[in-house]
């Protein structure tokens, strides 16, 4: 039995599949996702995440099969013909595309783990753009190392109808706040990367809605994609005790700070990382020095400052990140108290999202 497949449309779900099918495993039959041509889906899962993606499948075979995901996400990509040729017989695909054909084992449809959807109602209901973004923003900040495992995603949480997604490895946070079309309130649970990986790699272009039902997260994204995910155990911490009051204040360019940066991050390296904010009147001045590189410096103009003037050694990387959200807008603000209390970066032009930095110490 054959069935026919866009084989771009076939080449994008693979690629959302292949954010969650592991490339080792103890358990092979998790390299393979499952195609359902009655419901013209493509499910994938490594059983934290499980992805589901919309097809467009054509024949008379209406049984499921199983396909190798990065074998045949590879073959697929090597072609530019419009449409994708497979045929199912027992544990073989006989596969077309144009003038190529392909023969791949595959595996028992028995074999492949159960999937379930939840039919939790939706907690939040997110453009698609505008969650991308955040999200860019909050990974960055995610520790990747911590033993905190609470650390180890995204925090999503409902407070006052609002959506904070909030991200921290203890040295730097990011809390941005989508516009979010919902009345909830309380925390949906901390979203491993593995899972934002698929929201990041989505074409989906319309709402997105999130859900939270005991110990899973659900991301529906209409008919194209569903992706559900076992939540990151432990307690996330008290974001809003983190962000300072702080006393000080100056306001920059960001377009003129950030290549500023640049600049004299050249001279730093893995021991010198740091890059010391000083200020002289209404000049942001910034400097680094590293004994086997060498210095730099480079100054900003400071359009307004309030309180004392600014003495903080800051990581350059870290505060290169933090930087970026507010890229192409005409202020940053950044608030400060002294060298041993976190920094704040927010504008009043992008009142939704929050970067708070922790200093260097300067001995």
């Amino acid at each position: 039995m054959r069935v026919v497949m866009n084989r771009q449309q076939l080449q994008q779900a693979l690629k959302i599949a292949s954010a969650v099918v592991p490339s080792r495993t103890v358990k092979p039959i998790l390299q393979f996702a499952k195609v359902v041509p009655a419901d013209n889906v493509l499910i994938a899962t490594n059983t934290e995440q499980t992805v589901e993606v919309a097809l467009m499948a054509d024949g008379k075979h209406r049984e499921p099969f199983l396909v190798p995901v990065e074998r045949l996400l590879k073959i697929v990509s090597e072609h530019s013909c419009e449409s994708i040729e497979i045929e199912h017989r027992g544990e073989n695909l006989d596969i077309t595309l144009g003038r190529s054909e392909f023969h791949l084992q595959t595996a028992s449809v028995d074999d492949f783990p159960l999937t379930t959807t939840s039919d939790a109602q939706p907690a939040a209901v997110v453009h698609a753009g505008k969650l991308q973004e955040y999200l860019g923003y909050c990974v960055k900040a995610v520790d990747r190392q911590s033993t905190r495992y609470a650390l180890g995603g995204v925090f999503f949480n409902m407070a006052a109808g609002a959506l904070h997604l909030v991200a921290t490895d203890s040295r730097r946070l990011v809390l941005c706040k989508p516009d979010c079309m919902s009345q909830a309130d309380g925390p949906l649970g901390v979203i491993p990367l593995e899972a934002l990986q698929v929201v990041l790699s989505s074409s989906y272009e319309h709402h997105v809605e999130i859900s939270a039902d005991g110990n899973t997260a659900t991301f529906t994204m209409g008919d194209y994609l569903t992706l559900s995910t076992q939540l990151v155990s432990g307690r996330f911490p008290d974001y809003n005790k983190v962000v300072p009051a702080s006393p000080n204040h100056l306001i920059v360019k960001p377009d003129e700070l950030i290549p500023a940066l640049r600049q004299v991050q050249i001279m730093t390296s893995e021991e010198s990382r740091g890059v010391d904010l000083g200020q002289s009147e209404a000049v942001l001045q910034l400097a680094a020095k590293s004994s086997d590189v060498g210095t730099a410096k480079a100054e900003v103009a400071v359009a307004s400052s309030v309180g004392e003037l600014i003495s903080i050694r800051v990581d350059a990387k870290y505060m290169l990140e933090a930087c970026q959200p507010f890229k192409g807008l005409e202020s940053l603000a950044i608030n400060y108290s002294d060298g041993d209390h976190a920094i704040t970066f927010s504008s009043a032009e992008q009142p939704d999202v929050l970067v708070v930095l922790m200093p260097l110490s300067k001995e």
